[in-house]
């Protein structure tokens, strides 16, 4: 048990930690690529796609690694890459530096995709409250996460309200080496196996992975787990490509700041509220926020400010969706040896599927020159989570 509460722990710093260095940049990333590389909406909406591509070509492959010698070390060698590639998006000097940039952060945000949950899986078994724990991790979990995104938030709009934003992606870069260097502390100190007897060979073998995509695509609830995961995660790219477009297009440029963080607030408060009652009353949050988020995207026209309650709506709609699709993935997960695998899988189809729909969303005049419809369209996929969830927990009971 001492073990486990350990495992917990590092996961618990990793995901704080992890949520705070990529989120402290969302307030600027978008708009700083653009001004200083002068690359118009549909560029970005590319780039952006190119980059879920690269994430969903490396996820798999990654999680390979991590299950056949460590995922300490995957770990390890993800959260430097995104440390790097802080420091090339700070510099960004050329259209190519910048492709280096998204490129090393792609491989990082690769190596950490189902990693920390595989490594979380991995320690909690043969514990014989393992099923609480699971509970127990998926709403802390959410808790600890957007502790870490709204002092990110906080910090940000600090920085930027003085005009110091160049300082952030420094100190995105500080934190994941503060990551990476927890992880292999713990990596040389665990009494973990590695299992790095297999030939190297064989561990880029590329039939392995087949044969499990294979056998996993025979598993029912590994389906219903990826088909949720893909909605959540076209939702998710599709707010991170479009909010901050939709918000200068609405005259609030000067309040992304405040908006990121006003949001962040919102989730905070649903992910403690979940983690004190429980994940079954996901899905009325996940109503609620859908709600608010038809309401602020659709009066924007008529009243800019209502802006905000798109945003907050869509944080609520992300934290209470994230936990109806992390219980349905814990759920669907039954083997050990292969529990990074099982975990990219699902975001890796995620990143194709979002990938695919940037490219046609990118096609589409209306969309270039009005993000703000390319923006509300996310109200679908969090829509149909929201029925799906709501016929599952009939069926189960």
């Amino acid at each position: 048990m001492k073990k486990t509460k350990s495992a917990l722990s590092l996961a618990y710093f990793l995901i704080f930690g992890i949520a705070f260095a990529d989120m402290i940049i969302s307030p600027i990333l978008i708009i700083h690529i653009r001004n200083g590389l002068g690359i118009d909406n549909n560029g970005i909406a590319w780039l952006m796609s190119i980059g879920c591509i690269l994430i969903a070509l490396l996820d798999y492959p990654t999680s390979h690694f991590a299950d056949h010698f460590n995922k300490l070390l995957v770990l390890a060698i993800g959260t430097c890459c995104l440390a790097f590639s802080m420091v090339g998006l700070w510099l960004l000097p050329s259209k190519h530096f910048l492709i280096a940039s998204l490129g090393l952060k792609a491989f990082g945000l690769a190596s950490l995709s189902g990693t920390i949950s595989a490594f979380v899986f991995d320690s909690i078994q043969g514990d014989s409250d393992k099923d609480q724990l699971i509970k127990r991790f998926i709403t802390r979990g959410q808790l600890v996460r957007q502790s870490g995104i709204v002092l990110a938030m906080i910090i940000a709009s600090s920085l930027i309200y003085f005009n110091q934003s160049h300082h952030i992606f420094l100190i995105s870069a500080l934190v994941y080496i503060s990551c990476a260097i927890l992880s292999t502390k713990r990596l040389l100190v665990s009494d973990i196996k590695w299992r790095s007897s297999k030939k190297i060979i064989e561990v880029v073998n590329p039939l392995p992975l087949l044969s499990y995509l294979v056998e996993a695509s025979k598993n029912g609830a590994f389906r219903w787990a990826l088909f949720l995961n893909l909605l959540s995660g076209v939702g998710f790219t599709i707010y991170i490509t479009y909010w901050q477009l939709s918000a200068e297009a609405g005259g609030l440029k000067w309040a992304l700041g405040l908006l990121t963080s006003l949001g962040f607030a919102a989730s905070f408060v649903v992910s403690y509220i979940l983690d004190r009652i429980s994940t079954d009353k996901a899905q009325l949050f996940l109503g609620v926020g859908i709600v608010l988020f038809a309401f602020g995207t659709f009066c924007m026209s008529i009243w800019s400010f209502s802006f905000i309650f798109a945003v907050c709506g869509f944080q609520i709609s992300l934290v209470a969706g994230s936990a109806i699709v992390m219980g349905e993935s814990y759920r669907a997960c039954t083997d050990e040896s292969n529990s990074a695998k099982f975990f990219s899988l699902t975001s890796t189809g995620s990143e194709m599927f979002s990938s695919f729909i940037l490219a046609l969303f990118s096609s589409v005049a209306l969309f270039n020159d009005s993000p703000t419809s390319a923006f509300a369209t996310l109200l679908l996929p969090f829509a149909v989570i929201l029925v799906l969830a709501v016929k599952r927990s009939k069926e189960i009971s």
